[in-house]
This record gives structure tokens, C-alpha cells and sequence, in this order.
């Protein structure tokens, strides 16, 4: 790349019927192109193999993966994730793997149970606050502040953790680890009266929208919209041999 030449981003989403500027893939499109980058915005056409020759005629540096299921296709994800793989993109959040198991819920239990985590199974579950907790990173993982799930939009909801606040770090590492998250997640734990963690839901590739828990729950840490954007960018440019601060005046 010549020097002064913007970095070229796809961002692929699944969003057909959705009014773009209201979209998260609006959002994160927008947050890179103020950011200097060059943006192509692509939305996955029904057959994947139109969608190889689409990235293959104009190659990006890398892919922002923003598709989620529809109603036709729930394993969209999971497919895109593949293709992009067999097509060695670079590109960020989970892979086929990750998404896979957290799509399949025993499964998903299974392996956290093997790793001493309890997992609301829809019996004999424990009562108490169910809690969102946003992640972001890889190695250096930030487990941001936590609040009611479902109260995202609202002011003053934050539920303290008190003693088990550290306990909600390590079941998140734990997680991210286990069910081969990347880049950023969001979990929504439960707490009960007595302070033990269950985990509820786990989502590897959550909305990036403004408006979306990940970007609320990092907003509450003090992180800026474009800093939660830049530093998914940063963690998938490094699985390309970029490095890996590119905009250090943000963070």
C-alpha cells in the first residue's frame, strides 16, 4: 500500500430490508470513514459464491462481519464465517466454530460445564438478576461495567457486583476462551442472592450499532464510540500482520 493511502474495509451485512443510515452496519461504516478508511459496504447476496467474487474483484484488507441470521437462512453466520475462511480473508469477530457452538445451546452448556462454569438450562435455574456484560479484545480482554439486561437505553441501571466482581472477569475469560469468541462478545449472566454467576446467553458477534449493549456497556467505561469500532479493527488487522495500534491517539 503507497504511503497516504487509505486501508480498504469491507463492511458485510445481512440487513436486506433494513433502511441503511438506521442500521449498525450504517454505524460502523460511518465510524471507519471518519477514521481515515476507505469503505466498501457489501450485503451478502443469497448465493455465496456471487459474494467471493465480489470481495475477489476488489480484495480487502479486511472484512467487518456484521451478518446475522435471517429468516431464511438461520446459519448464515456460521456459512459466511466458512466461506470467508476458505477464501483466506482476513476478518473479524467469531469463526465457523465459535458460532456454531453458541447457536447450539447443550452444546454450548456441555463444554462450559467442562469448565466449571453453571449454565441457566431453562429448569431448576436459580432466581436473580440477569446481568449484560460487554467484552472486547482478545488477549487483553476489557469486561466492561455491568447492568440490568434490557436496560441498555436507560440511565441509572447499574447492578454492583460487589464481591463477585472479579468472579465476572474470570467466568467471562473463561467464556470468551471456551466458546472461541474473537475480538468482542457480550454474556448475560445471572446473579443471584447469594453472589454466585450463571451464565444465561452468550453472543459472539453482538450488534456493533451505537445503540446496541456492547457500545452502551463501553460508553459506560468511558470508551467513545469510534474507540470501540477502532480497537475491533485493530484486533482483526493483527491476525493480518498489521500493527496492531494504528490510531493510538484514541485509546
Amino acid at each position: 500500500m503507497g504511503e497516504g493511502q487509505a486501508r480498504r474495509i469491507t463492511t458485510l451485512h445481512s440487513q436486506r430490508n433494513l433502511d441503511f443510515p438506521e442500521s449498525p452496519a450504517a454505524d460502523v461504516t460511518t465510524a471507519l470513514e471518519r477514521n481515515g478508511l476507505a469503505v466498501q459496504v457489501l450485503n451478502v447476496p443469497r448465493d455465496l459464491r456471487e459474494l467471493a467474487n465480489r470481495l475477489q474483484e476488489k480484495p480487502p484488507e479486511l472484512v467487518f462481519n456484521l451478518v446475522e441470521p435471517t429468516s431464511g437462512h438461520p446459519t448464515l453466520p456460521q456459512d459466511v464465517a466458512a466461506t470467508l475462511e476458505l477464501l483466506q480473508f482476513s476478518y473479524t469477530g467469531a469463526g465457523p466454530a465459535g458460532l456454531h457452538m453458541t447457536s447450539d445451546p447443550e452444546l454450548s452448556r456441555r463444554v462450559l460445564a467442562a469448565r466449571g462454569v453453571s449454565v441457566v438450562a431453562g429448569s431448576d435455574d436459580p432466581e436473580g438478576t440477569d446481568i449484560s456484560v460487554g467484552l472486547l479484545g482478545n488477549e487483553v480482554l476489557e469486561v466492561f461495567p455491568s447492568h440490568e439486561a434490557g436496560s441498555e437505553l436507560l440511565p441509572g441501571h447499574i447492578t454492583p457486583f460487589v464481591g463477585a466482581r472479579e468472579e465476572k472477569d474470570r467466568i467471562a475469560r473463561i467464556v470468551f476462551d471456551a466458546l472461541r469468541f474473537r475480538d468482542y462478545g457480550l454474556l448475560v449472566l445471572r446473579l443471584t442472592p447469594s453472589g454466585a454467576l450463571w451464565v444465561v446467553r452468550a453472543f459472539p458477534n453482538p450488534s456493533l450499532g451505537r445503540d446496541g449493549a456492547l457500545a452502551r456497556a463501553a460508553e459506560r467505561a468511558g470508551w467513545s464510540y469510534d474507540s470501540i469500532i477502532l480497537r475491533v479493527l485493530e484486533e482483526g488487522l493483527g491476525r493480518t500482520g498489521v500493527p496492531s495500534v494504528l490510531y493510538p491517539q484514541l485509546f
